[in-house]
């Protein structure tokens, strides 16, 4: 009976252990090969001021891929318009992302005629491989800035 008790009480433990070791479990399977999205705020710079409210769009480095960006302001999020190829020259000034190597794609999304004297910040979310069922993927929010109109 004791050694009863006890092969139970092994047993229960290391499903429990198995439970919670934090590995994926067989039914999401492996990561799928592949780098998460990757972008970086070109225009307007991440922490410029004075920005024209008829900034007119926002440009990235990178390729959207499956993300899905914000520009928010304190009161709202601002709608945006679709990825487009971001058109040459950029404005100025503008920054070279430096954790980017080779061809870097640039692409740019319209934006409205936005606020006075308002801070806006950029993201994106985007969803990555975490091994938790039943989704096996969530939400990954990436902060690129903010900036401040005049």
């Amino acid at each position: 009976m004791i050694v009863n008790r006890l092969l139970y009480g092994v047993f229960a433990a290391s499903c429990v252990l198995a439970a919670c070791s934090g590995t994926a479990t067989s039914s999401c399977g492996s990561a799928p090969p592949g780098a998460p999205v990757s972008l970086s705020l070109v225009y307007p710079i991440a922490g410029a001021a004075n920005v024209p409210v008829t900034l007119g769009e926002v440009i990235f480095a990178g390729s959207p891929g499956g993300a899905t960006l914000y520009v928010r302001s304190p009161v709202a999020p601002v709608a945006l318009g679709s990825p487009t190829p971001a058109s040459s020259p950029f404005p100025t000034p503008f920054a070279t992302p430096s954790n980017m190597t080779g061809d870097v794609p640039y692409f740019q999304v319209s934006v409205p005629t936005l606020a006075t004297t308002t801070t806006y910040s950029v993201s994106y979310v985007y969803s990555e491989f975490n091994g938790i069922p039943p989704a096996c993927y969530g939400p990954v929010t990436v902060k690129l800035g903010s900036f401040t109109t005049q």
